[in-house]
């Protein structure tokens, strides 16, 4: 294995692809599974201190930046800034399996991948993300070709968002909120401001009536942060739904079916015709954790909530979308989880009980218009948890827009990726000199 990673890097690659072939086996301390933002961010981590020891299970050759989709439905970015090729992102001294995982077996510590190699491990960081099914919603794939909806939650999709946002001179402009775990749960209302703001700012907004309806009781998860966004809403004349959970998609006749939360199957629909649409589709575990024994009755990895750790598999973590975790789906979560899980794994590699404890913190960079953010930030039971002590975070700020826009992209590319999270602490503690120690 060493001699194929010298030979390639030799060549000239970057790093090392591993292509074992169907049917033949492959040996490694530590696997992880996804490439995404929390694979890539655990393979650097773990591959700097156990170089050539790591394997990375990922199938696709393209990275993307997700959290900047938002900003490209928004016209703020472009889609090529968002993405990477996979190569240029995966760590150096690990080992890449070009390949989609088939089944995981955690009871006899190995994984087979849809060409049939089978891969062994000692440790295994399950970092896999969420699968989105279009197909959840009645009509919704054949509305996305339509010209008139859209969603930011698909790289070939988000600069539809824009481009139907320029076209949208009068009607209704409706954007939705599903049931369920999904990724970047600020997400559907992040395009909902930015978009008002836009027909605002362009003469348009007299014309069009904004509608968000979202299936939760409140605008937003935690409450703190709810107080703020509810009234602003208000002012702006953003009507907002609560409750109502998008079910079917009627483009023929441009209809939006929305179901009551708690209703009765069939009863207590609501129906909301459209000029534009914008879409958060439903979202779940991928098909293949499904049977195996790793996952709980909800189809996530089942793992402590504060030490990662799996609650049945000692030898298997997890962080990011896959887990079970009950806190907001975040590339910023990741960045809070990362720090926990290498000591945990190291406590458990060394035959010592985790410690490091994981409180839930979750970041949600809400862009409320061109120019400004309210930087939501809090732990597992909605408390704020802010990285900036002696600002009010829950106002709309020019500085957190430079956060969102400028700061956070490079540190996700250039930080983050390379396995190194606590960056998040430095403004908290360079506020907090010379004061008093606060929790």
């Amino acid at each position: 294995m060493r001699r194929i990673m010298t030979h390639c890097r030799a060549l000239g690659f970057q790093r090392a692809l591993v292509c074992t072939g169907p049917g033949n086996t492959l040996d490694c301390k530590i696997v992880v599974v996804g490439g995404g933002t929390a694979g890539c961010a655990a393979a650097a981590a773990l591959s700097q201190k156990f170089p050539e020891q790591v394997a990375i299970v990922e199938p696709a050759i393209v990275h993307h930046n997700q959290p900047m989709w938002t900003l490209v439905g928004a016209g703020i970015k472009r889609l090529e800034e968002t993405r990477r090729a996979m190569a240029a992102v995966l760590p150096s001294q690990a080992q890449w399996v070009r390949s989609s995982l088939k089944e995981v077996c955690p009871e006899r510590n190995f994984l087979v991948t849809t060409d049939m190699q089978r891969i062994n491990y000692d440790y295994l960081v399950m970092a896999c993300g969420l699968s989105i099914d279009y197909s959840a919603i009645k009509g919704l794939p054949d509305a996305l070709a339509t010209p008139y909806v859209s969603t930011n939650y698909s790289p070939t999709l988000c600069a539809k968002t824009w481009d139907c946002l320029q076209r949208l001179e009068s009607g209704n402009a409706v954007f939705t909120y599903p049931t369920g775990p999904v990724k970047c749960g600020g997400a559907g209302q992040k395009i909902t401001y930015m978009a008002e703001d836009y027909f605002r700012t362009t003469g348009k907004r007299d014309n069009i009536t904004v509608t968000y309806n979202t299936a939760l009781p409140r605008i937003f998860g935690a409450a703190y942060y709810a107080d703020a966004l509810e009234p602003m809403c208000a002012q702006r004349g953003i009507q907002v739904n609560l409750g109502l959970d998008l079910v079917e998609v009627r483009s023929a006749s441009r209809e939006a079916v929305f179901k009551k939360v708690g209703a009765i199957e069939g009863l207590m629909e609501v129906v909301q015709t459209y000029d534009f649409l914008h879409v958060v589709p439903k979202q779940a575990p991928h098909a293949f954790l499904k049977d195996s024994d790793l996952v709980d009755s909800t189809g996530f990895v089942d793992v402590n909530p504060s030490t990662l750790q799996h609650s049945k598999h000692q030898n298997v973590f997890a962080l990011g979308d896959c887990s079970n975790l009950p806190t907001s789906k975040t590339a910023a979560a990741v960045s809070a989880q990362l720090p926990v899980l290498l000591q945990s794994l190291q406590a458990v590699i060394e035959e010592r009980e985790p410690m490091a404890v994981y409180n839930g913190y979750t970041s949600c960079p809400i862009t409320t218009r061109k120019g400004k953010v309210m930087m939501c930030e809090f732990d597992y039971q909605g408390m704020p948890c802010e990285t900036f002590p002696g600002l009010d975070q829950r106002k709309e700020s020019k500085l957190m827009w430079f956060v969102k826009t400028v700061a956070l992209p490079y540190s996700y590319w250039n930080i983050l990726l390379k396995g190194w999270a606590p960056w998040r602490q430095i403004p908290r503690r360079i506020s907090q000199i010379g004061k008093p120690n606060t929790p």
